[in-house]
C-alpha cells in the first residue's frame, strides 16, 4: 500500500483528530498566518503550558516542500511542519527545500519622525526624486506669483507637488490649471492615508494586503501569509512591499527569495 494509506491508517489508529477545517490561524505582530495541512494534531502542553501542533501533508516531490525559512519561523510559533514524500516514507523530517546560510535581508527601514520626513523617505525609497522647498511661479490675477512647495519627479510626465498646508484656496487652484498635479497632506492624516495618496499620485499599480503561499503547491494544504501593506508593481522592476508591520527576519528573507524588495514604513513616534 502507498505511504499515504499507511499514514492514514496510523493516524486513525492513534485517533489523530483531523482538524475540522484542517487549518490553524494565528497572527504575529499583524502578520496573518493560515496553516492548512492534511493532518493537524495538538501535542500535550509543555512545562510552560505552551501547546505545539504537528501539521502533516503528503507531497509529490521535493519542489513542493515548505521553504525552510518558513518552517523555522513557524516552529518558533509552536507549529511543526512535516511534508512527507508520497513515494518515500523516510522523508518525515524537518527539511526545507532551500537550506542555506543566513543572508541579511534586502530591506529598507524608514524612521518617520514626522509627516514631511515620511513623505520624502517613502518617495525616495520607491526610487523617485523629491525636491524640498523649491520655488514655483504661476499666473494669478494677471501677474506671476511665487510660492514654495515640494516637487516629486517621476520621469514619466506625471510630476506633482506635495503640499503640507502652505498652498491653499485660489493658489492651489491656479497651480492645478498649469497641469501640475498636487497632493495635499493634512496633520490629521495617518501614515497609511499618506501612503495611499502618494501611490495614487505616482500612478503605480499596487495590491492591498498581499497574500503569499509558502510552498509551490496548491493552496488547499499550504501555509498562507497575509501581509498588511501595499505591494507595488512596476514594469521591469522588482515588486516592492510597503508594510508598517515589524516582519520577522525569516519572512523578510522569504520575500526576498520571491524577488520582492521590502520597505518597512515604520510608525510615527
Amino acid at each position: 500500500s502507498s505511504t499515504e494509506q499507511v499514514l492514514k491508517a496510523v493516524f486513525s489508529a492513534e485517533n489523530w483528530p483531523r482538524n475540522k477545517e484542517n487549518e490553524l490561524s494565528l497572527t504575529d505582530y499583524g502578520l496573518s498566518i493560515a496553516v492548512r495541512a492534511e493532518w493537524i494534531s495538538e501535542k500535550p502542553a509543555d512545562n510552560e503550558g505552551k501547546t505545539r501542533y504537528i501539521c502533516i501533508t503528503m507531497i509529490d516531490d521535493n519542489h513542493q516542500r515548505t521553504p525552510e525559512l518558513v518552517t523555522r519561523y513557524l516552529d518558533e510559533l509552536g507549529i511543526i511542519i512535516k511534508d512527507v514524500l508520497k513515494e518515500n516514507p523516510a522523508s518525515l523530517k524537518d527539511e526545507g527545500a532551500d537550506t542555506e546560510a543566513y543572508v541579511r535581508p534586502d530591506v529598507t527601514a524608514l524612521a518617520p519622525a514626522d509627516r514631511k520626513r515620511y513623505v520624502k523617505d517613502l518617495i525616495e525609497a520607491l526610487g523617485y526624486s523629491y525636491a524640498e522647498n523649491i520655488s514655483i511661479t504661476f499666473p494669478y490675477a494677471g501677474m506671476q506669483v511665487e510660492a514654495v512647495s515640494n516637487l516629486v519627479t517621476t520621469g514619466s510626465n506625471n510630476d506633482f507637488l506635495v503640499d503640507f498646508g502652505e498652498l491653499y484656496g485660489e493658489a492651489a487652484q491656479e497651480i492645478a490649471k498649469t497641469g501640475l498635479g498636487m497632493v495635499h497632506i493634512t496633520r490629521q492624516e495617518s501614515l497609511d492615508d499618506i501612503t495611499v495618496s502618494i501611490l495614487n499620485a505616482l500612478d503605480v499599480t499596487y495590491a492591498v494586503d498581499p497574500l503569499y503561499t509558502a510552498a509551490a503547491r496548491p493552496a488547499e494544504f499550504n501555509t498562507i501569509l497575509k501581509i498588511p501593506g501595499y505591494l507595488v508593481n512596476r514594469p521591469g522592476e522588482k515588486d516592492t512591499l510597503l508594510s508598517a508591520v515589524p516582519l520577522h527576519n525569516r519572512i523578510l528573507q522569504f520575500l526576498n527569495a520571491r524577488d520582492v524588495r521590502v520597505v518597512l514604513t515604520g510608525i510615527m513616534q
